[in-house]
């Protein structure tokens, strides 16, 4: 015969008291105006190394299209030359 289980008896955990944490005052902050007169004008031009980089970065895209586009058109050329040598179409004459 089987054995008997025996009953489990269930018990719940206390949980622990929480900790009572000590807030910090904040720093009282600067008002808006004297934040405001820190800041620069977005409008504001202001010539720095980034506009050095920005500018030659600038430069170079242009020039490098403009060198694909010539590679472009001399292709094309070199195409159009091959075309008209190798087709030699001659119309015919009406008969009258």
């Amino acid at each position: 015969m089987p054995a008997k289980k025996k009953p489990v008896k269930k018990t719940v955990a206390k949980k622990p008291a929480p900790k009572k944490v000590a807030t910090k005052k904040s720093v009282p902050r600067k008002s808006s105006a004297a934040s405001a007169s820190n800041t620069s004008d977005f409008m504001q031009t202001k010539f720095t190394e980034q506009t050095v980089y920005w500018l030659i970065i600038g430069v170079a895209v242009i020039a490098l299209a403009a060198w694909v586009l010539s590679l472009q058109v001399q292709l094309n050329q070199m195409y159009d030359d091959i075309d008209a040598a190798s087709s030699s179409y001659v119309a015919p004459k009406p008969n009258l």
